[in-house]
């Protein structure tokens, strides 16, 4: 049976795995971690996390503009944080970047943090909502 989450109890997260796992995982280096690389997985260091947080929210912008109606395209996650999310939502509207509509777990999700877009309220230009991490 699996640890009950610390962050949120009915989800999955990094607070779940057991503490072998995690023992093991805290023991690499940085030259152990690199060299988990391989095609399709890359391996990137951050200074700050809120640079990490920002490279998590433009992925998460890359993929939605590599989808189409017909052939969605995203990221499955997160696993553990979400700070990510209101970034990504905040980059969308500033930008005024169309297209991630017609995703709907997304548009969902941008819609629980407190925002939405132009296409969305069928008006022009960029509807502004406060905005609130959880």
């Amino acid at each position: 049976m699996r640890n009950i989450s610390k962050v949120a109890p009915e989800w999955w997260d990094y607070t779940t795995l057991n503490k072998e796992l995690l023992d093991d995982a805290a023991a690499l280096t940085e030259k152990d971690i690199q060299q988990l690389a391989r095609e399709g997985f890359t391996i990137r260091f951050y200074d700050t996390i809120e640079e990490f947080y920002l490279a998590e929210a433009l992925e998460y912008i890359t993929a939605w503009q590599q989808g189409t109606k017909d052939s969605p395209a995203g990221i499955c996650g997160p696993i553990g944080p979400t700070e990510q999310l209101p970034l990504a939502a905040r980059i969308v509207n500033e930008l005024g970047i169309s297209g991630y509509e017609k995703l709907q777990p997304v548009r969902d999700e941008l819609r629980k943090l407190g925002t939405r877009s132009s296409d969305e309220s069928g008006k022009k230009g960029r509807q502004r909502k406060k905005m609130s991490c959880r």
